[in-house]
């Protein structure tokens, strides 16, 4: 069979390069055209806006729920569907609340992300924040500080907003008519 092949190589060279050529148009097209990425499995869990709950985020925020049931409640049974159930609305409200972030023109200073980070007890020892225990703290918990900065920004500014929400609902009524 290799004989045959070298000789036809040696005899045809157009013949081998028209194979070749073939096969490669052949995987061109169909996974080019035909969707290599529809084939691939979706990350998302839910989409809110143009916000996506991955499946790592719903994992992660599901593994934590689960285990505060579990540890700090001491709750023997924790029925698992509808805790995924509350998970999964309490992660599309979050993305509602950025979406109303969004609309609203809601930033973040680089100074509060460092101030909020800074004054995390997690991150101190003996009072005052450690670089190196952040970043140990970050790996165990699988991530890295871009992953963690940008929750935290999500979350500050979700929170901005939600305040914003309640002082305007907190209005006493005289304020009300100005």
């Amino acid at each position: 069979m290799i004989r045959l092949i070298r000789e036809g190589s040696q005899n045809y060279p157009w013949l081998l390069k028209i194979i070749v050529l073939l096969i490669v148009v052949t995987f061109t097209i169909g996974m080019g055209w035909f969707g290599y990425e529809s084939a691939q499995q979706p990350n998302a869990v839910a989409l809110v806006g143009p916000y996506q709950v991955s499946i790592e985020e719903f994992r992660r925020n599901y593994n934590r729920t689960y285990l505060f049931y579990k540890n700090e409640l001491k709750q023997e049974v924790v029925d698992e569907v509808d805790l995924k159930k509350k998970v999964l609305q309490s992660m599309v409200d979050q993305k509602v609340w950025l979406i109303a972030a969004d609309d609203w023109n809601i930033d973040v200073p680089s100074g509060a992300l460092r101030d909020d980070i800074i004054k995390r007890k997690e991150f101190q020892k003996d009072g005052a924040f450690d670089a190196k225990l952040y970043h140990r703290l970050l790996a165990v918990n699988r991530y890295t500080p871009k992953q963690f900065e940008s929750q935290i920004v999500r979350d500050l500014r979700r929170q901005h907003v939600q305040m914003i929400v309640q002082d305007v609902v907190m209005l006493n009524p005289a304020e009300a008519q100005e």
